[in-house]
């Protein structure tokens, strides 16, 4: 097992003899070092994460889920269209006064 660096790392048990290893193992101190060096390990793992990982360009800002001001675009591009459709409604000519023009044609076939 590496030892990260420690001073007090486990034993090595593969050169303890048998009874010398059950003492080892009974008394909680390979346990205690043991679980000492795993999180040793992985605070130095997270420690070199945090330097090396992207950096994030995208800010948000908390609790609007950076949408505040996309609604209120949406919402006006929403107005604005509204008001272009009304204008192009009331620039078209009105049909009601003109001539149907299906009723002067002889549909019959024959």
């Amino acid at each position: 097992m590496k030892s990260a660096g420690l001073r007090n790392k486990p034993l090595d048990r593969r050169y303890l003899r048998d009874d010398e290893r059950e003492t080892y193992d009974a008394s909680g101190d390979y346990n205690a070092r043991a679980s000492a060096l795993k999180r040793t390990k992985a605070y130095k793992g997270q420690m070199a994460y945090e330097q090396n990982r992207p950096i994030r360009t995208v800010t948000r800002r908390p609790g609007t889920g950076g949408m505040n001001s996309g609604i209120g675009i949406q919402r006006q591009r929403k107005v604005n269209q509204a008001m272009a459709n009304k204008r192009s409604a009331n620039l078209r000519p009105d049909m009601d006064g003109t001539p149907n023009i299906y009723e002067q044609l002889d549909t019959r076939y024959g």
